[in-house]
């Protein structure tokens, strides 16, 4: 038993060091380059070097880090040419989600959406950006899980988790959060007409413009500044 407890134990804090891990690449703490050291983070987690190194190694299958010998990890520095790449294949993919969601979708997950997007909008009113990139997840999460595909939902949390960074930062190009949050007004729309009609059309259209959306925020982030550092 106390085998057990010990390898939850330690379980709970390799999940507990990638999560405080990956959220501080996530907000720009830990940005491009910067180098992780095994003894320091777990100082700073108050946990042991063992699940750090967990943690590591998660976060390089995830593509967030390089892992260098003997020296721990580095935080990867992804170009713009990366994410609009990732970015392409992901309105491949969250089309797809769109399609194979529709004829699934229950009323309690519409109303989940609604209430989502009264949330992304106070967030958008406080100007409280790292909320609102929580909320805009938990939106398209709920259409993920109504496709019913797990690899595909496997899929997409891999590329926006490589990318997490610069969705951010594509939210600080001027009236992009609010752009934002019309097309997702607009998804929520495609998937009610959607659903009435039978078709996925409108939802694989909204989300499309969705996602060129995104890539256009990207592209004038990298032009006016270089690349970008981190939807």
């Amino acid at each position: 038993m106390s085998r057990e407890c010990d390898g939850s134990s330690r379980g709970q804090q390799a999940e507990k060091a990638y999560i405080e891990i990956r959220d501080r690449i996530k907000k720009g703490i830990w940005g491009p380059g910067y180098r992780l050291v095994e003894r320091t983070v777990a100082e700073e987690l108050g946990v042991s070097r063992t699940p750090v190194r967990a943690a590591f190694e998660r976060l390089f299958s995830e593509g967030l880090v390089e892992l260098v010998p003997n020296r721990g990890a580095v935080v990867v520095n992804l170009s713009t040419e990366d994410a609009i790449e990732i970015l392409q294949m992901r309105e491949a993919l969250e089309v797809l989600a769109c399609r194979l969601a529709v004829p699934r979708l229950t009323d309690k997950d519409l109303e989940r959406l609604k209430g989502i997007l009264v949330e992304m909008k106070k967030a958008v009113h406080d100007n409280d950006l790292f909320r609102y990139s929580d909320l805009n997840g938990a939106f398209h999460r709920i259409i993920v899980d109504a496709s019913g595909s797990r690899r595909l939902a496997e899929t997409l949390d891999l590329l926006k988790t490589q990318t997490v960074r610069h969705r951010l930062t594509s939210l600080l190009t001027p009236g992009r959060a609010r752009s934002s949050l019309a097309e997702h007004e607009a998804i929520l729309r495609g998937l009610t007409r959607s659903r009435k009609t039978g078709t996925s059309r409108y939802a694989e259209e909204a989300m499309r413009r969705h996602i060129e959306g995104l890539l256009a925020s990207l592209l004038y982030t990298a032009q006016r500044g270089g690349e970008s550092t981190g939807l």
